[in-house]
């Protein structure tokens, strides 16, 4: 299903049901431009556009161009960061129409001027170009760009383990040469590749890059062996030399290679398009040693390359050698070089291995296109990325979630850091041993009500976490701290306010219990724990929809989650909004009851089309709305409720868009047709606003799916109460319990354990459905309708009946859906109909046929089941017979 999120949720908005106060819709800050920003704005200006007339005049215009860009977006990143993006993005959009800019730098320069890595460049640059809507060849060259920071890694990484395998460690007492310390050696010979991979233009092609690393090995062990200097080769590859011509086959044995691929790019494309620099390797002269030959040459071809990398503005790859590589730390090396691409420059203290630094080598890989992974023959996948290592297995599957939970905690503490105890020592009354007391608190609840479930299960139930709740108990507290310490500093850089109060939020118990309640679900998911939310209610005491606040904060800030945590949430938000959020105890109905002044509309909580937030797609569909909402109150008095706070409307925004999206999957299900569609919603939006105690301790597809049912009774449709549950049945939230266990009447006799028990397997601990504890009677869904849900519907249902003109301007318009062009619909087959061509024989048969053959009309959801026979025979006779009108 389609995710429920909110554009406008931040920190600052953030407050309980139980203790919110009415409040007016606060208008959508503009970011804040002082002095300061301006003098930082001129001095990269300065720098790197190098002016050539009036500086000043200069600056100014590029200024009021950069502001007026970041106008309509909200940026999250640092501003300087979009400064150096501006720049650059300045630079690509002139020389694109042909003429090259007089100035030339390093990326890695301006990046770090821009106080970001090269990594977080790139992908700001990309969003910046989509924003100014740049020509396609330059988003084209911006992607190979990425892509060469990604394949630059992988081949140094597969440089290091090839260099290390072929050349021999002497001992320094004993080296002839400095080319024998392999510190020396991998320098120059690193430098020597690069240029080869330059001059073959190969540097955002993952298999030609690593063709070429091979085929250059190769190249070189060979020259060694001709030149005398073989020792320098470890022992087998020595061996290999002297027998045979090539080590490409061993090399591909070794390092996973494909040799027929290899050897096709060695002959005709290594050799042919390097040919310079193959020639200036083997024209060595007579009186030089080799060894010194190739120090010498090194700095022309150098020369060479540095031009070369400043006139593309690409990485200059030699960064990798200030990693300081060794034989034995290789992994530890390249993930290294991945935090320095990934995450402004800071290193990792060269020990062991992190997760950190294999998530930043993932997402480095992430960036390589898919086409460009596998071999031309063989298909062969020569590394790993984000997807192609996407579980597909159960075992793979957890073992995938753990690691991500792993990364997520690394180098996480269950204490505070040192950054978020700087973020808590600013604020006023130093809330710091309040979070940590009231966390540890939690923690130790969490452990205490497991060992309680422990005792009251027989069998085994919920290994997982019954086994080491200790060790979870540490992983939430380090998840705490981590979600914690992420929340406060996206809300300092959205906010870039001084006058702001966010830290109040701090002092609030229920965030602190909202926040350990998201870090307690995300380790339940990680270990597929069979505790369904909302069992994590028991721990925290929270209300459900006083947590459904925090859910969209999280996942905005925490941007790394992976995709099945996010999945997670998005359920839990949903199960909250669909039945949780409506239980009978639940602070809303403090503030909503039956009526419309108790209840907006749908339109009325709906966004403005001038949000800036909205996409343009998603903006003209507002206007639109906006449109047929305005037409509509010509025609009737809407009536909606005197206040409705930020929290409320967000919240009940949400509630209609996702009813909305379950809607239209039964429509397209049950084939509905837009008339349909409208009543459908106008019954909904009936009940919500005059009869919103309905859903008390009930589910919303219960009422969406008796409306439909009204609908489908007015509108004269063939179609029974089944068909619509079979339609629903196909929704992932869909589940038996929700058809058969509806609640009839609360206090009346209650229904039996034995047709109360919805799944064998429900041990006490896996539920908390406050909804399942009422006492009450309940029956089928049909029931409902019959006895409870009709008595309310019967007003509308009259209006609908009669076929007046006027209705149809009163009708309310069915909100609309964001657009989601990363997600979009895709069609499997094209509307046509093969028909196999047919002999001059066989047509005038079917002509003569034509002129006795009845003609017959089908409708599909009013045929009854034999009818399907006749259809399929005139679908297996490939339209020799094709008579019938299909409706």
């Amino acid at each position: 299903m389609e995710e429920v999120m909110d554009t406008n949720c931040s920190i600052e908005n953030l407050q309980s049901f139980s203790q919110e106060s009415l409040i007016e819709d606060k208008p959508i800050r503009d970011d804040a431009y002082d002095d300061e920003t301006y003098d930082q704005f001129y001095e990269l200006v300065v720098k790197y556009l190098k002016p050539e007339k009036d500086t000043k005049e200069f600056s100014l215009i590029r200024w009021e161009e950069f502001r007026s860009i970041t106008r309509r977006v909200t940026t999250v990143e640092p501003i300087l960061g979009w400064m150096a993006v501006y720049i650059h993005a300045y630079v690509l959009m002139y020389e694109d129409k042909g003429e090259k800019y007089h100035t030339r730098y390093e990326i890695m320069d301006i990046s770090k001027d821009g106080d970001i890595s090269p990594r977080e460049f790139y992908t700001m640059l990309c969003k910046w170009l989509k924003l100014i809507d740049a020509p396609h060849r330059v988003l084209t060259k911006v992607d190979h760009t990425n892509a060469r920071i990604a394949i630059s890694t992988v081949c140094f990484k597969k440089f290091l383990a090839i260099f290390y395998k072929i050349f021999r460690q002497v001992d320094p007492k004993y080296r002839p040469h400095r080319l024998w310390g392999q510190d020396t050696a991998l320098s120059i010979l690193w430098k020597y590749y690069i240029a080869f991979k330059q001059i073959l233009n190969c540097g955002d092609d993952l298999m030609n890059a690593y063709h070429t690393l091979m085929c250059y090995f190769d190249f070189l062990c060979r020259r060694l062996r001709e030149e005398g200097k073989i020792e320098m080769i470890s022992q087998p590859y020595a061996d290999l030399l002297n027998k045979n011509t090539t080590i490409l086959d061993d090399l591909c044995k070794e390092f996973g290679g494909v040799a027929v691929d290899l050897k096709h790019f060695n002959e005709h494309i290594f050799y042919v398009k390097a040919e310079k620099l193959v020639s200036l390797l083997k024209n060595k002269p007579s009186d030089t040693d080799y060894l010194d030959y190739i120090e010498e040459t090194i700095n022309n071809v150098m020369e060479e390359y540095q031009e070369s990398i400043l006139d593309e503005r690409t990485l200059n790859e030699t960064v990798f050698l200030d990693l300081e590589p060794s034989r034995d730390k290789i992994d530890i090396t390249v993930g290294r070089a991945s935090v320095m691409l990934s995450q402004n420059g800071h290193l990792l203290s060269p020990k062991t291995p992190s997760f950190t630094s294999n998530q930043s080598l993932e997402r480095l890989l992430s960036s390589i296109q898919e086409d460009k992974a596998k071999t031309p023959l063989l298909t062969k996948t020569l590394y790993f990325d984000s997807e192609s290592g996407c579980p597909t297995t159960p075992l793979s599957a957890a073992n995938y979630k753990r690691t991500q939970l792993a990364m997520l905690i690394d180098q996480y503490p269950p204490r505070p850091s040192k950054y978020l105890e700087g973020l808590l020592d600013q604020m006023p009354n130093n809330p710091k041993n309040f979070v940590v007391n009231l966390f540890t608190k939690l923690a130790d609840k969490f452990c205490f009500i497991i060992k309680q479930e422990s005792k009251v299960n027989i069998i085994a139930f919920d290994d997982q976490i019954t086994d080491y709740a200790e060790d979870r108990k540490t992983s939430i507290l380090a998840l705490c701290f981590r979600v914690l310490e992420s929340l406060l500093n996206r809300e300092k850089q959205y906010i870039q306010s001084s006058e702001s109060e966010y830290w109040k939020i701090i002092s609030q118990e229920n965030f602190i219990r909202s926040v350990f309640n998201v870090a307690l679900e995300l380790v339940l998911c990680a270990h597929n724990s069979q505790r369904d939310f909302p069992w994590s209610l028991r721990v925290t005491e929270l209300k459900a929809i006083n947590f459904s606040r925090i859910i969209e904060l999280v996942i905005k800030a925490n941007d790394h989650l992976a995709r099945e945590f996010v999945k997670h949430l998005n359920i839990i938000e949903e199960k909250i909004l669909e039945e949780l959020a409506w239980t009978e105890n639940s602070p809303i109905w403090k503030f909503v009851g039956d009526g419309p002044t108790k209840f907006p509309s749908s339109s009325y909580v709906q966004y403005q089309a001038a949000d800036q937030s909205l996409s343009e797609i998603d903006r003209r569909q507002m206007k639109d709305y906006e449109t047929l909402v305005k037409n509509r109150e010509k025609e009737t008095t809407i009536i909606e409720p005197p206040e409705v706070t930020q929290n409320s409307k967000i919240f009940i925004r949400k509630f209609y868009y996702l009813a909305a999206i379950r809607v239209v999957h039964l429509c397209e299900r049950l084939s509905f047709n837009e008339e349909n569609k409208l009543k459908i919603w106008n019954c909904i939006e009936y009940l919500f606003r005059n009869h919103i105690t309905m859903l008390k301790s009930r589910h919303m597809d219960q009422i969406i799916l008796c409306c439909c049912y009204v609908v489908a009774k007015v509108g004269r449709l063939e179609m029974t109460f089944n068909d619509i549950l079979s339609a629903y049945r196909l929704q992932p939230q869909a589940c038996q319990a929700i058809i058969k266990h509806v609640i009839l009447e609360i206090g009346g006799p209650t229904s039996s354990p034995e047709e109360f028990k919805k799944d064998p397997k429900d041990f006490e601990g896996r539920r908390y459905n406050p909804n399942d504890k009422i006492n009450a009677k309940r029956g089928h869904l049909i029931n409902f309708y019959n006895k409870v849900f009709i008595e309310s519907m019967a007003e509308i249902a009259n209006k609908m009946r009669k076929a007046d003109e006027n209705m149809k301007s009163k009708i309310v318009p069915f909100p609309p859906l964001r657009q989601n062009p990363l997600s979009p619909k895709k069609q499997l087959t094209e509307n046509i109909t093969i028909v196999p061509q047919r002999s001059r024989e066989n047509i005038q048969q079917s002509q003569r046929q034509d002129r006795t053959t009845n003609i017959y009309k089908y409708t599909f959801y009013k045929s009854p089941s034999k009818d399907l026979n006749v259809i399929n025979k005139l679908v297996r006779d490939a339209g020799s017979n094709f008579n019938a009108r299909p409706s």
